[in-house]
């Protein structure tokens, strides 16, 4: 399964600003990764970040609700590229072979990911 999302940084901008929205899209290790990055940094940081969770539930075929919020989704970005670090715990506890990728430009940021096999209850 394969789940795509671009993100207009312009558009996602005045919500990334919104401390209420942050805390409930992004986990606090994903805010944290910002920090000491400059503001245009930071932004295209957490616009990647949400593109990747939209990819991500888009393979899953899940979406977000109240039982799968964005801040129940976490993605890390480490030197190997980014990860899923963790997904709906309860409703989704493993992606068993998975790729994710990332980019982003000072306007747009999009993601890939394709999904092998996971124990995700679709619709949980």
């Amino acid at each position: 399964m394969i789940g795509v999302d671009v993100v207009d940084l312009e558009r996602l901008r005045p919500r990334l600003r919104q401390s209420r929205w942050r805390r409930l899209a992004f986990t606090a290790t994903e805010t944290t990764a910002t920090e000491g990055l400059s503001l245009d940094a930071a932004e295209r940081r957490l616009a990647m970040t949400w593109a990747a969770k939209e990819a991500v539930v888009k393979a899953l075929r899940t979406g977000f609700g109240p039982s799968r919020p964005p801040a129940a989704l976490s993605i890390l970005f480490e030197l190997q590229g980014p990860r899923v670090a963790t997904v709906f715990a309860g409703a989704c506890s493993h992606l068993h072979a998975y790729h994710l990728s990332c980019s982003s430009t000072a306007g747009v940021a999009v993601a890939v990911c394709q999904i092998d096999q996971h124990d995700c209850k679709v619709g949980a």
